[in-house]
C-alpha cells in the first residue's frame, strides 16, 4: 500500500520498509516553478538556479508531510526498515534523510562489515528503540548471473482479476443470524456523544487502564487523544478526556465485565478476514475483545450502546465464525453488553 492510499486510515501495527530509496527518481533537467521567491512563475533550467532551490524545498516539505501521514496510520506500533549498503547513502530524496541525525546514524551501523545483530537508538526523549540487523547470508546465495535452483519459468501472461469482493461485518445481511452461544447483557445507560469518543474509550481498555483510579484514567485518555478526537470543533479536549475516563470507569467497573476480561489472555481490537462460500467473499472486521483461556472455550467480548439490534447477532455469529476458523477445534462462547 502507497503512503498516498493509506490516508485517512489507521492499522494496528505499520511497517515503513526501504526508508532509503528515494521518493522519486531525480529532479528533471527543467523544473516548472508556479511560483518563485517573487510568486511569479518560472522556468529553472538547474536546481541550483535560485527558482529550482525553491523547488527542491518544496519537494522536501511535501515528502515531511508524507512521512507524517505515514507514521500517523499506527496505532500501536511502528516499525522502520532500511536496506544499509558499504560506501553506498540513502538517497537525497529519501524518507531516511528526514530521520533525525542520530537515528540515521543508527541505521548506518547496520552495515554488514560491522557484523552487528542489533543496533540501538537512543530518542532525545531519553527512549530506547532496538533494530534487529538481518545480515544477507552470502553462502546461501546464488551468483548474481545464476538462476535460483528450481526455478520455475517466468510466467508473463497478463493477470486476470480475480479478486474477490470485500465486505465489512457491519454491512447488512452480511451472515445469516444465528443466536447460538449468544448472551445479551442488561443495558446501563452510556452515551457517546460521538463515534471518536466511543473509539478512545476502546483505547482505553486495549491499554488495560485501571478504571478505580479516575485522575490516572482521565491522564491516560489525554494521552492516547489524538487529532480529530473531539466530538465538535468547539469541545475541550480535557472535557472529552474526562468523559471518555468516566464511561470507561462505568464500562470496566461492571463485574460481569471484568468476569468475562478475567477469563483468559485478553486481546483487543482483533482486526480479521474471513472467508465465506456462498457468496463467496471475503468478509473483514474488527472485534472488541477475544479472550483466549488455556482450556476451554474462546470467549468474543463485545460492547454495544442502545437498544439490542437483530444485527448484533448476525455480528457476533461471524465473529464466532471467524475464530472458529483461527483456532480449530476450539469452542467459541461470545458475550454482548449493552451500555
Amino acid at each position: 500500500m502507497t503512503v498516498h492510499s493509506a490516508k485517512g486510515l489507521e492499522f494496528p501495527v505499520v511497517f515503513l520498509v526501504r526508508l532509503q530509496a528515494g521518493v522519486r527518481a531525480g529532479d528533471a533537467p527543467v523544473t516548472v516553478v508556479p511560483k518563485d521567491e517573487h510568486n511569479r512563475a518560472d522556468v529553472a533550467v538547474s536546481i541550483s538556479a535560485p527558482s529550482g532551490k525553491i523547488e527542491r524545498a518544496r519537494d522536501a516539505e511535501e515528502r515531511r508531510r508524507l512521512l507524517y501521514v505515514a507514521m500517523t496510520r499506527a496505532r500501536d506500533r511502528l516499525y522502520f526498515s532500511a536496506e544499509v549498503e558499504e560506501g553506498k547513502r540513502p538517497g537525497g530524496t529519501s524518507f531516511e534523510k528526514l530521520l533525525p541525525v542520530a537515528l540515521q546514524q543508527t541505521i548506518e551501523q547496520g552495515v554488514p562489515s560491522a557484523g552487528r545483530e542489533r543496533v540501538t537508538w537512543t530518542a532525545a526523549s531519553g527512549a530506547s528503540f532496538t533494530f534487529q540487523v538481518c545480515l544477507p547470508d552470502s553462502a546461501s546465495l546464488p551468483g548474481s548471473n545464476e538462476p535460483l535452483p528450481g526455478a520455475p519459468a517466468a510466467d508473463t501472461k497478463p493477470l486476470a482479476d480475480n479478486d474477490l469482493p470485500r465486505t465489512t461485518v457491519t454491512q447488512p445481511k452480511a451472515m445469516e443470524k444465528n443466536r447460538s452461544g449468544l448472551i445479551s447483557e442488561k443495558r446501563v445507560p452510556i452515551y457517546f456523544s460521538s463515534k471518536a469518543l466511543g473509539t478512545l474509550v476502546h483505547r482505553m481498555f486495549q491499554h488495560r487502564v485501571d478504571p478505580s483510579d479516575m485522575a490516572a484514567a482521565v491522564s491516560w485518555a489525554e494521552s492516547l487523544m489524538r487529532p480529530g478526537d473531539e466530538a465538535d470543533a468547539d469541545d475541550d479536549p480535557a472535557d472529552v478526556a474526562a468523559r471518555a475516563a468516566e464511561m470507561y470507569r462505568v464500562m470496566r467497573g461492571r463485574a460481569d465485565v471484568a468476569a468475562a476480561l478475567a477469563w483468559g489472555r485478553c486481546y483487543y481490537e482483533v482486526p480479521f478476514s474471513l472467508r465465506l462460500a456462498d457468496p463467496d467473499r471475503i468478509l473483514r472486521g474488527q472485534i472488541d475483545a477475544v479472550v483466549v483461556p488455556d482450556t476451554g472455550p474462546i470467549l468474543v467480548v463485545e460492547f454495544k450502546t442502545g437498544q439490542p439490534q437483530p444485527e448484533h447477532e448476525a455480528q457476533i455469529s461471524i465473529y464466532r465464525a471467524a475464530l472458529a476458523a483461527a483456532w480449530p477445534g476450539r469452542e467459541v462462547d461470545a458475550r454482548l453488553f449493552y451500555f
